[in-house]
């Protein structure tokens, strides 16, 4: 598709993919919103990109995602939704008793999966205006095998997947005009990556690899070395989870 004058939500955008991805699709003609947590971020966003509409929201809080919904219809509407934001954090089932656990596993199930799905429900009646809706869902490599460190993170990265797969075939069968694509990165250099000792992929080249997806209807985008995880898994599984798990 041609982004010239294309309007696009990025959710997630204060940071790391979703501040790369305002520069990708302002240098590619698309007019963006950048949505994001932290006020302070996203004035920084403003500052850099002063075109782009910044609004501040938690999209795993319900009434942010109803109030953002508002605000971009206001705006005139997208052509695009890039459901970029997440959360990741390390677990351990040896941290017997520790309520960070359960708070932090929740809070990746309601970022990275139930956030997505409220906001696929609550923008898809706005993008059915559209000639050429879009709807990205950002998962993970690790959909495809998990990594021990970050249970949840994979599990909630793997639903998203089956998700985006069921909802291309559900768009598909009502024959809509929305397209749904998903990104599946490996480690991305960006401050969302603690893991220390692993091969990153920059933000640039997830973006650009998106983007080059958008205008070939290329419905799964694996970058990098999440293509050769993906394959490895389906002919040797046990090397695949060592190489995620050494």
């Amino acid at each position: 598709m041609n982004l010239i004058g294309k309007a696009i939500l990025i959710t997630g955008a204060s940071s790391g993919i979703g501040l790369d991805a305002v520069e990708q699709f302002t240098k590619a003609g698309a007019s963006v919103i950048a949505c994001g947590r932290s006020a302070v971020k996203l004035e920084a966003v403003k500052a850099h990109f002063p075109k782009t509409e910044t609004i501040g929201c938690d999209i795993a809080d319900e009434d942010d995602a109803r109030e953002l919904k508002e605000k971009v219809k206001a705006l005139g509407g997208i052509d695009l939704l890039y459901n970029n934001a997440g959360a990741k954090y390390n677990a351990w089932a040896t941290n017997h008793g520790s309520p960070d656990t359960l708070i932090n596993a929740e809070r990746e199930i309601q970022t990275n999966y139930l956030a997505v799905i409220r906001l696929n429900e609550l923008f898809i009646p706005l993008l059915e205006k559209r000639a050429e809706p879009v709807i990205i869902n950002t998962s993970s490599a690790l959909a495809y095998v998990p990594s021990g460190a970050m249970p949840t993170y994979s599990a909630s990265k793997a639903a998203l997947h089956s998700y985006t797969v069921s909802l291309r075939l559900q768009l598909q069968k009502e024959k809509s005009r929305i397209k749904v694509y998903e990104l599946m990165p490996p480690t991305v250099d960006t401050p969302f990556n603690i893991a220390a000792n692993t091969p990153t992929l920059s933000a640039s080249v997830v973006n650009e690899a998106l983007i080059k997806a958008l205008a070939t209807n290329r419905f799964e985008i694996r970058p990098g070395r999440a293509n050769l995880l993906y394959y490895l898994q389906r002919l040797l599984p046990d090397r695949a989870l060592k190489i995620i798990n050494p």
